[in-house]
């Protein structure tokens, strides 16, 4: 079987049971990919044609880029080797991937944009600021997603294009966090969605402000990184940051600690005291150490297998 011919196969059988996020990302690289290899066999996919062939793309791509490129003709051959059409994969040697640093927005940078705006984006940036919340999870938030009463946000669904999904980036994604006190009553009579604004638009309103501003060209993420920033400098532990952000395992911790409901209400007053001009300072947090020991007296923590240090 062609090459071609199987990815249509694919993308039809496989491929459309994605997210439509998936599916676009997946589509890019099988254009480019069925250009390349289109006319061959399966069979004819050797080693030594895979590596030929991102050789040769990596002197016009970024490392990043043909990294996922591989990553999606794995996926399509995964499957032709589970089918029977092939034996094994190949496994071409990639550029190395250097990390550059990523753009993250300061706490002082962060108040500005929050107060330097109208309400509605001030809202928004309050919001990204405080949570870390992706901003297609922001985005797709309505007032049911908001419980005011027990200061929670819940994180269920994600805004790609001008579409909702209900299933967000990742399994870790679905999930509830604390909100300080004055993020969520400012959220208060809101029912509908509640940011009635698309990506595109947002991120070019961000860049008007950044300019204006004087403050770095960065995109949505950087108020991501710097909640995370924020998260670590006041102590913050590393399973919380990553239960707030829904990482799915940014730390080992979050292997086998099963936090307790809400466990980030202190962290979340905090983030919200600091953004509202409060010092950064690390709040006294209590130290744990693994042990076998079950002793229900402890506190709730025996649970999870700790003991006060």
């Amino acid at each position: 079987m062609k090459f071609s011919d199987y990815v249509d196969k694919w993308q039809t059988e496989v491929l459309s049971l994605k997210k439509p996020s998936t599916i676009a990302s997946f589509r890019s690289h099988l254009s480019r990919l069925q250009a390349a290899f289109g006319n061959r066999t399966l069979p004819e996919l050797t080693n030594a044609a895979v590596q030929t062939y991102f050789s040769g793309v990596s002197k016009e791509l970024m490392p990043k880029s043909v990294k996922n490129l591989w990553a999606t003709l794995r996926v399509v051959l995964e499957q032709a080797r589970k089918d029977g059409l092939i034996d094994k994969l190949p496994e071409p040697v990639l550029p190395k991937v250097l990390r550059s640093k990523q753009p993250c927005f300061t706490v002082e940078q962060m108040n500005r944009l929050i107060n330097d705006v109208g309400a509605n984006d001030s809202l928004l940036y309050r919001t990204l600021s405080e949570t870390g919340l992706r901003i297609g999870e922001v985005l797709a938030l309505t007032g049911l997603d908001i419980d005011i009463k027990n200061k929670t946000l819940t994180v269920n669904k994600t805004l790609f294009g001008n579409s909702i999904q209900t299933s967000p980036k990742t399994q870790a994604s679905n999930r509830t966090i604390a909100l300080s006190a004055g993020l969520a009553l400012l959220f208060s009579g809101r029912h509908e969605r509640i940011f009635e604004i698309s990506q595109v638009a947002a991120l070019k309103y961000l860049h008007e402000r950044e300019q204006q501003m004087n403050l770095p060209n960065a995109g949505f993420h950087a108020f991501r990184r710097g909640n995370a920033s924020l998260c670590a400098q006041i102590g913050v532990p590393h399973h919380i940051i990553a239960m707030r952000l829904g990482h799915r395992g940014a730390d080992i911790t979050s292997r086998y600690v099963s936090l307790p409901e809400l466990a980030d209400r202190e962290w979340a007053e905090r983030i919200g005291e600091v953004l509202a001009g409060e010092p950064v300072r690390k709040v006294n947090t209590v130290r744990y150490e693994k042990t076998t020991v079950k002793d229900e007296a402890v506190s709730a923590l025996v649970n999870l297998g700790y003991r006060q240090k």
